[in-house]
């Protein structure tokens, strides 16, 4: 439970599954390879782009997690508020589904 009445912000995921097809663009040792198929999606993302694995998922699959992870390492996120990094997430989850022509319906917003 959040402590004096402050909420926990969630990132608002639509669930287009663009990231899902970009594991490329994710560090290796982040997520497991063999889960990896050769156009580089993942293999658990089934035909109508949903996680048939959610519950189960890696962390890099978790934006609270990995805003944890990379606000405190080296590079571009290191030091950013949750809103801040949350932003520029779904900056690039936008841009991602804008190059894969999905419905502007499922645009993050933050």
């Amino acid at each position: 439970m959040a402590q004096s009445g402050a909420a926990t912000v969630e990132f608002p995921c639509t669930g287009c599954g663009a990231c899902c097809k970009r594991l490329h663009a994710v560090p290796k040792e982040l997520f497991p390879q063999d889960w990896v198929l050769p156009n580089g999606h993942c293999g658990f993302l089934n035909k109508m782009n949903a996680c048939t694995i959610y519950a189960e998922r890696p962390p890099v699959c978790k934006t609270r997690d990995m805003f944890k992870k990379q606000t405190k390492e080296k590079g571009p996120f290191k030091g950013m508020t949750r809103k801040q990094y949350y932003k520029a997430t779904a900056e690039l989850c936008n841009r991602w589904q804008e190059e894969d022509g999905i419905d502007e319906s499922y645009r993050v917003k933050i």
